[in-house]
């Protein structure tokens, strides 16, 4: 594991980012700014993935192994079995954009551009997707040939029905630069789809596969959908930093949808990462872009009890550029 280490941070440099090669929602990632930091990180990884069988981040837990050892040939592939981080350079970004689709009979459909809210007081910067995307038309269009340039690539590795997003970092020259590739559909991003557009399910592509029905192309409807997992910097009992008799009230808000992750007395495992665990799964819908994020806003503010913690803050000054400011509502 050192000599990988050594030799990954030689190609990448530092300051750098390791995650597990199989994660989600920014499970596990961590800035790390030297050698020691790198193999603090991954010693961490590799303690959470053996002390909890079900860490979905890990190929080694069984949801992973068991669906490997049924589709693949895992002795002519035995890295499928292993739990591989990734270490990739630290990129400052401006914005953060997340190109979507799937492939039909190896031809490419175009979903929506999303885009992430960045927080520049933490080392993950970019989470909170909103739907749609704020960027011009030019950076759009290049950022679906970035999109259809790695699906070709895919395609041509076998990848020939399937539903696949990226996320795309723009820099501060303008240049795109290529952050991570998911080959899977994303229950978040659907959730926001539904407000945002029409003639979007990704099930459908799923239940279609091999019959050759290509789906239509999505239409926006003019509103908008945003997704923010409530993390907090601690870890503590739910119920002391959620009121959960509050989000019951809130679920009655047909612009508000809120998936609990824990309940209030429920043990909640520390997920070492930069971003910490999230608790619950937020949804807000609106007319326009600042109506939706004035709803979150509002909603985080009856149900968090200790705003102080949250690892992310939502202000109602967050602007169409994605930075974040310190006015308050």
């Amino acid at each position: 594991m050192l000599e990988d280490a050594v030799q990954a941070l030689k190609k990448v440099g530092l300051p750098a980012f390791v995650k597990p090669a199989t994660g989600c929602n920014t499970l596990g990632v961590k800035k790390v700014e030297s050698l020691d930091d790198l193999m603090l990180a991954l010693l961490d990884l590799k303690t959470m993935a053996d002390k909890n069988s079900g860490f979905i981040p890990a190929p080694s837990a069984a949801f992973f192994r068991d669906y490997f050892k049924l589709y693949l040939d895992v002795e002519k592939y035995p890295l499928a079995l292993r739990d591989v981080a990734i270490v990739e350079p630290y990129l400052d970004a401006v914005a953060s954009c997340s190109p979507d689709g799937c492939v039909v009979d190896k031809r490419v459909v175009h979903w929506p551009i999303i885009d992430q809210i960045r927080f520049d007081d933490q080392d993950a910067k970019f989470t909170t997707f909103i739907s749609p995307t704020s960027e011009p038309e030019d950076v759009q269009v290049r950022m679906r040939e970035v999109y259809d340039g790695v699906m070709d690539r895919m395609i041509r590795l076998g990848f020939h029905h399937g539903i696949a997003h990226i996320e795309v970092f723009k820099m501060k020259d303008g240049q795109l630069r290529l952050c991570e590739v998911n080959a899977r559909g994303s229950k978040q991003n659907q959730t926001i789809y539904n407000a945002s557009h029409t003639d979007l399910n990704q099930d459908y592509v799923y239940l279609t596969a091999g019959s050759g029905i290509r789906p239509a192309i999505p239409t926006e409807t003019g509103r908008y959908g945003m997704v923010y997992l409530v993390r907090f910097r601690v870890l503590d009992r739910p119920g002391n930093l959620v009121d959960f008799d509050q989000i019951e009230k809130i679920k009655k808000d047909p612009d508000v949808i809120i998936t609990l992750e824990a309940g209030p007395d429920d043990d909640v495992t520390s997920f070492v990462g930069s971003a910490g665990n999230h608790i619950a799964i937020l949804y807000t819908y609106g007319d326009t872009r600042e109506a939706v994020i004035r709803k979150m806003a509002d909603v985080l503010q009856v149900i968090v009890k200790k705003p102080e913690l949250l690892t992310y803050k939502i202000h109602y000054g967050l602007c169409k550029s994605y930075l974040q400011t310190d006015v308050e509502g």
